[in-house]
């Protein structure tokens, strides 16, 4: 792809970037833990772009890489399916109820703050 294609190439061009971007998203979401895509419902991803028409249409700041947006995305996915879980409280330091500081010292304990 080069940006002096033909114009009749950007519907081929654009469902490459599109198969590319899904691929993406399922590699990321692999990576996040105790994310299981079985008990999503399904997931809108909007990603922002901000790119200088006067320079080439070069990214300007300040600029969120892509791979950082899905990512996030993904957290807040995670995070919402999460939360909740008997006997945990959610995390905010490892974004998740999993980790062993989401697990009170004894039962009789109780969570503040």
């Amino acid at each position: 792809m080069n940006d002096s294609s033909p114009p009749n190439t950007l519907p081929a061009e654009a469902n490459f970037v599109e198969q590319k971007l899904i691929a993406l998203v399922r590699r990321a979401a692999a990576q996040i833990p105790y994310l299981d895509p079985t008990q999503l419902n399904p997931v809108q991803l909007t990603f922002t772009l901000h790119l200088d028409p006067k320079h080439h249409w070069q990214p300007v700041s300040p600029h969120l890489p892509l791979l950082r947006q899905i990512q996030n995305t993904l957290d807040e996915c995670s995070s919402a399916f999460d939360a909740f879980q008997p006997g945990r409280v959610y995390c905010y330091r490892s974004r998740t109820p999993w980790c062993p500081e989401a697990l009170p010292p004894k039962p009789t304990a109780v969570f503040a703050g």
